[in-house]
């Protein structure tokens, strides 16, 4: 790709697709909370919540990679 000066440079793409499934992690008292990424932070919601947003996860996933791909030098 190409930087503002137009010079060639490479970009390492690290592309993770989401969980279909809800993912509880142990907090340092022991406790299991549902941690949401949003934006540059962190919100905890309620497992329900989260399992009602990831409906279409597995489809919207899978077109995103197929985006990411145009970018791609072949």
């Amino acid at each position: 790709m190409k930087d503002i000066n137009d010079n060639t440079v490479s970009c390492l793409i690290i592309a993770i697709a989401q969980t279909k499934n809800v993912v509880a992690v142990k907090d340092k008292n022991g406790h299991f909370t549902y941690p949401v990424r949003v934006s540059t932070g962190l919100e905890r919601m309620e497992p329900e919540k989260i399992r009602r947003a990831k409906i279409n996860i597995y489809n919207d996933n899978f077109d995103y990679l197929k985006e990411l791909k145009t970018f791609l030098d072949k």
